[in-house]
């Protein structure tokens, strides 16, 4: 068991401290399952609804990884790309409450590093909610983000945090350091981050990819 409580630890890129939190548990109490002790029954529960991995993975090694899947070990070709459970406003803003690992969302390697040009390790899923960047991301459609791209270049889709709001937009940088954050939805107005508005802003990651239901 403590190969696959690493394992999940690896693909969620959580600290210990962090998922001890996530899983309800003290540190000292997740480290000694990292050293072998087998976490209590309740404890496993609780790691299966945060992680979305299946209970009788975690349990046994055996069965599906995940609730519908064919077998138990990681499918080859895929990587799992944490979600978290943040909802990235395109309105009005939504407040960050918590960061907790939701699951996991498996996407091709081959695709990711192929097409997409970006290192696995580096990526995120967050869900997107309002329409204000609408038709170009509809509300509760799950986005695919690059952490490492944590500065405005050019204009581009980013998710950022603006006080303690969570929201994605379309960002242009200005020649003299300013923000631009615009819509794709027209209803809404653009708005301007000055540099001396820029100390309560931070960008979080560039979007790379969305889906949703059609």
């Amino acid at each position: 068991m403590p190969g696959r409580i690493r394992f999940i630890r690896s693909v969620s890129r959580l600290q210990n401290d962090e998922l001890a939190l996530a899983f309800g548990v003290s540190d000292s109490a997740f480290k000694s399952w990292l050293r072998g002790t087998d976490p209590a029954v309740k404890n496993l529960v609780k790691i299966q609804e945060v992680s979305g991995f299946s209970l009788q993975w975690i349990a046994t090694g055996d069965g599906p990884m995940f609730s519908g899947g064919d077998d138990g070990k990681p499918a080859p070709g895929f990587i799992y790309v944490p979600r978290y459970d943040v909802r990235a406003s395109a309105g009005t803003g939504q407040l960050i409450e918590t960061e907790q690992l939701k699951g996991f969302v498996a996407f091709r390697e081959e695709w990711v590093r192929s097409r997409l040009r970006r290192n696995p390790a580096n990526l995120v899923v967050v869900e997107a909610y309002g329409d204000s960047m609408h038709p170009t991301i509809a509300d509760g459609d799950i986005m695919l983000v690059d952490i490492s791209e944590e500065r405005v270049r050019g204009s581009a889709i980013y998710f950022v945090r603006a006080g303690n709001e969570a929201i994605v937009k379309r960002i242009e940088l200005k020649m003299d350091g300013s923000l631009v954050l615009k819509s794709d939805n027209p209803a809404y107005e653009p708005w301007t981050v000055t540099t001396n508005e820029a100390t309560d802003f931070k960008v979080l990651g560039k979007v790379i990819w969305t889906g949703g239901v059609v």
